[in-house]
């Protein structure tokens, strides 16, 4: 059985959460007896070890690189700068990625989903979506977390994917949601989404050590991306204003944090915060996990799922996080400590760093529920949807 893959990403540094989610799938349907085909839409120059790394995981890779934005824009003033950097495929192409075997293509993002159609066009493939978030919702909330040009770039965006999403949704096949709030973004336009939880713990993560034993250190961590408004946002807040209120409590705590294209502002800030260790863009989080003791997901606006809290949850590493960040994680929220006030964000972080036993509570209760959610049940769920779908 052979399936193409059309990412919005490269898989390689693994370093965000959407990465490691779709990387997780690409290797469940893998270890689920199929064979893949990546068309891999990037932005920056791939390192050649990365290149190899896409190469070991597929039968094939094709790199697409996307335009930039001032030549997109400047060509496609009226349509989401997103969807048109990815260029379609050509027909040869197209032709030359499909087998008898093929059994359809997954858009893995409502920005391929025109790559993913030029692809599938020329053979008579299903194309499958698969979802990260309502994305018109998405974009509106990286606009509320945002100012200045940046800002009227997201409510553009928006304005533009809603033009054209009756459109593009068109012979699209199956959506399959990462939350199942997402649903009404579908359902209107005669679609019927299914709900598929994100592969938030890779085998790797899943075949970790965890000790059970509180790390000594008063560490806190973030991980995410920090080009992204409602990330930054939240981190700032925390630092401002939860932060403070834990170090008076407990002088040596720190935060640890580390994620991918840091602005030059961001990163001004976060090195001249006391009590902050930034590492910025890092390839193996793994010590970084190893040591910290609680982890902190500060966010107060976004849609669909935050999928960086996988890694540490498998871990048994307690979590402190928003309302917003455990939207859509039904089957994790009961190991979080929930809060959006300052005050209490600050107060479950000090119990956390200083209560072994409530750490020791956390840390089972969050394990355990994260070790239930199989990757190899995810991947056979997509499958099934294909053959769901198939005339």
């Amino acid at each position: 059985m052979h399936i193409i893959i059309v990412t919005d990403d490269v898989l390689y540094p693994t370093n965000s959460g959407g990465r490691s989610a779709l990387l997780g799938e690409c290797e469940a349907l893998v270890a689920a007896g199929c064979e893949l085909t990546l068309v891999v839409s990037h932005r920056n120059v791939i390192s050649l070890d990365d290149v190899a790394r896409h190469e070991e995981l597929a039968s094939r890779v094709v790199f697409v690189h996307r335009s930039g934005f001032a030549a997109t824009s400047a060509l496609h003033p009226m349509a989401p700068y997103q969807m048109k950097s990815r260029r379609t495929a050509s027909r040869d192409l197209a032709v030359s990625l499909c087998r008898d075997d093929t059994v359809g293509v997954i858009a893995s993002h409502e920005w391929t989903i025109p790559l993913a159609k030029s692809i599938a066009g020329p053979s008579g493939l299903q194309v499958m979506l698969r979802s990260h978030n309502d994305e018109v919702a998405y974009m509106h909330a990286l606009a509320k977390s945002s100012t200045g040009l940046r800002k009227l770039y997201y409510l553009a965006e928006a304005i533009r994917l809603q033009r054209v999403l009756k459109k593009i949704y068109l012979d699209i096949t199956a959506v399959a949601i990462l939350s199942r709030d997402d649903s009404a973004a579908y359902t209107r336009f005669g679609l019927e989404p299914k709900f598929v939880p994100a592969v938030m713990f890779r085998e790797q993560d899943c075949n970790v050590n965890i000790s059970n034993t509180p790390p000594p250190s008063a560490r806190l961590l973030f991980v995410g991306a920090l080009d992204m408004p409602q990330a930054v946002a939240g981190l700032e807040w925390f630092c401002k204003r939860v932060l403070p209120r834990i170090r008076s409590a407990i002088p040596h705590a720190e935060i640890h944090v580390a994620g991918r294209r840091a602005s030059k502002e961001l990163s001004q800030f976060l090195l001249a915060c006391e009590g902050v260790n930034f590492h910025r863009e890092v390839e193996d989080l793994e010590p970084l996990y190893m040591s910290g003791r609680v982890f902190v997901n500060p966010v107060f606006s976004g849609s669909g799922v935050n999928i960086k809290v996988g890694p540490p949850a498998i871990r048994g590493i307690p979590i402190v996080t928003t309302t917003t960040g455990a939207r859509g994680l039904t089957h994790l929220a009961p190991g979080f400590l929930i809060t959006d006030d300052e005050v209490e964000f600050a107060a479950s972080c000090q119990m956390l760093l200083e209560n072994d036993s409530v750490w020791l509570e956390r840390s089972h209760e969050l394990s355990t529920r994260a070790s239930s959610v199989s990757s190899q049940a995810i991947a056979q769920s997509l499958l099934d949807m294909f053959q769901e779908t198939r005339v």
